[in-house]
This record gives structure tokens, C-alpha cells and sequence, in this order.
């Protein structure tokens, strides 16, 4: 009787042992179901920003130029003045490196001076977007509406009082690179690097544009490279009121600009920040000028150029 229930005892042990690893067997199973199903749900998959700001920053690579820009941008009308003071602050290597940099590049103001060095924010609201932008001489807004396929845009001089006005356009007028400089596939060599970095926390592809040497862009000084770090997190459509306008099919959170063969002149434009929330009213309206130009034809191109040529200039030097 005694090994009748010993027998027992063990047949009972084992099969509740065999039932355990069972079960075992089957959490592991399910476990590994899990995480594989969760991980092929979150690859590829990228949240898409439908409204909010970014707030991008324009730099020289070198400190000491990028500081000397915006130290003269205090006082545009006193640039010389400016520049003789922000000389004596500096070393006397500094001073000499800055003063070797302006010498061998004597189109420094002419290929930088209107750039927006002071202010560059972008305000998303699903396929509508907003620039506003400031410069060394002029403060400039733009709205553009991708659905519509229209733009309407601000610009006044920080120099010349009085003098403002607003301006409605369609694509052509984006294509005429009035406000901004084309890297387009026509005059430049598309390579995707495959690389990833991360940008204002969000990944960004890697992409070189290299211009092509044979081709010219009238008078316009086109740069000699530009790397662009696009995320698809953003609608493209911001890429439209940067002041280089690369037209890739996911926004652009960085771009590193090669002008001149000086290193130190490399431009670096780039989104500190990007903020995913309701943008308010204040900030995607566009303020009032005294003058307002409608864009209708090739004629009309011109005309608003040449307007906003006398608002956007590079302070003298």
C-alpha cells in the first residue's frame, strides 16, 4: 500500500512537472510572438509633425566671422564703425585670422550680407507654413499654402524708414528664386549617403547635393555643395520658405553650405528646436506694408523683384 501512493506521488510530481514546462514553453512562445510583432510595427514608422515651430539658426562655421556678422547687425548703417570695434575686442591672431578671411574673399557682402542671420522660425500648420525671418538689413515674412498652391509675404528694410509692403505669388515666383536659392537636380549631383544623424530629436537622412561645374545660374552665386539632413517626420512644404530651398520630399532640418573654397565661410543652417503644438493666431498672421504686389505673370516676377532688391540688400562694408 505504502508504494502504491509513492507511485502515485511521483506519476502526480512529474506530470505536474511536465505541465509547468509546458506552460513555460508557451509564454516564451508568446513572449517572442510580442516583441517580434512589436517590432515590426515601430520600423519605418514615423510619426508625422502636423502642427508646430521650428526655430532654425544661420552660422558661419568660423566664431569669429559668424560673431563679426552679428555684432555689425546692431547698427547696419554703421557697418564700418562696427567692424573697427568688434576688431579691437578680438586677439591679435584673431583680428589677423578675420582680416585674412574678408581679403580673400572680397565678395564676402555681396554673397552673404543679405542672408536672415538674426532670425529664422518656421510655424506648421498641416499644409500651410509660415517664415519669419530677419536679416542684417530687412525683416521678411512669408506664408505659403500648399493645397492652394499660393504664397503671400511681408518685407521691410531695417534701414530705410517707411519702406514695407506685401506680396501675393504662385509657384512661378518660387521658381524664380526671388527670396531664396534652388538646389535643384539640374545644376546639382543627388547622392543619398544612407547615413542617419539626429536633429532637434528627430532622425534625419543624410544627402549631398554637389553643384555640376559646367552648369551657371546667370549672375546668382550657387554653392559649391550643400548637405542636406531631411527627416520625414516634416511635410516638406517648410522646405519652400527656407532661404535655400532644397526640394526633397521630406523636411529639411539642417543644411551645411559650402560658398566659397575658405572653410570658414561653410554656412550652417539649422533647427535648435522643433516643438510639436497648436501654433497661435499672432503666429501665422502676416503683417501689413504700405505697397501690395500681386504676381500674375513673368512680368510681374520681375517687377517684385526688383522692389524687394531695394529691401533686401547687404548692409555696405
Amino acid at each position: 500500500m505504502k508504494n502504491r501512493c509513492l507511485s502515485l506521488l511521483i506519476i502526480g510530481l512529474t506530470l505536474i512537472g511536465c505541465k509547468k514546462q509546458e506552460n513555460l514553453k508557451v509564454d516564451e512562445t508568446s513572449t517572442k510572438i510580442t516583441n517580434d510583432v512589436s517590432k515590426k510595427d515601430t520600423i519605418g514608422i514615423v510619426d508625422k509633425v502636423e502642427e508646430g515651430v521650428l526655430t532654425y539658426q544661420l552660422s558661419f562655421k568660423d566664431s569669429i566671422v559668424d560673431g563679426f556678422v552679428k555684432y555689425i547687425s546692431k547698427e547696419p548703417l554703421l557697418a564700418n564703425e562696427l567692424i573697427e570695434e568688434y576688431s579691437e575686442k578680438l586677439t591679435e591672431s584673431d583680428r589677423a585670422h578675420l582680416k585674412n578671411i574678408l581679403k580673400n574673399n572680397p565678395r564676402f557682402n555681396v554673397m552673404f550680407g543679405s542672408l536672415p542671420f538674426l532670425k529664422n522660425s518656421i510655424y506648421i500648420a498641416g499644409y500651410e507654413v509660415v517664415y519669419k525671418g530677419q536679416g542684417l538689413s530687412y525683416t521678411i515674412e512669408n506664408k505659403w499654402n500648399d493645397i492652394l498652391d499660393e504664397g503671400y509675404g511681408f518685407a521691410e528694410s531695417r534701414i530705410v524708414p517707411n519702406s514695407s509692403l506685401n506680396f501675393k505669388y504662385k509657384k512661378e515666383f518660387l521658381d524664380s528664386q526671388t527670396l531664396q536659392v534652388n538646389i535643384t537636380e539640374d545644376k546639382f549631383d543627388r547622392q543619398d549617403t544612407g547615413e542617419t544623424v539626429v536633429v532637434a530629436g528627430y532622425q534625419a537622412n543624410k544627402i549631398i547635393y554637389t553643384h555640376k561645374p559646367s552648369t551657371l545660374d546667370g549672375e546668382r552665386v550657387l554653392p559649391l555643395s550643400v548637405v542636406a539632413y531631411v527627416s520625414k517626420a516634416f511635410n516638406p512644404v517648410i522646405n519652400k520658405v527656407m532661404p535655400f530651398y532644397v526640394n526633397e520630399s521630406a523636411g529639411v532640418l539642417k543644411l551645411e553650405i559650402q560658398m566659397t573654397n575658405t572653410a570658414d565661410l561653410n554656412l550652417i543652417y539649422e533647427a535648435n528646436t522643433a516643438v510639436e503644438r497648436k501654433v497661435l493666431e499672432p503666429e501665422t498672421s502676416i503683417l501689413t506694408g504700405t505697397t501690395l504686389y500681386e504676381v500674375k505673370d513673368s512680368r510681374d516676377v520681375i517687377a517684385l523683384g526688383m522692389q524687394l532688391s531695394k529691401l533686401i540688400i547687404a548692409p555696405r562694408m
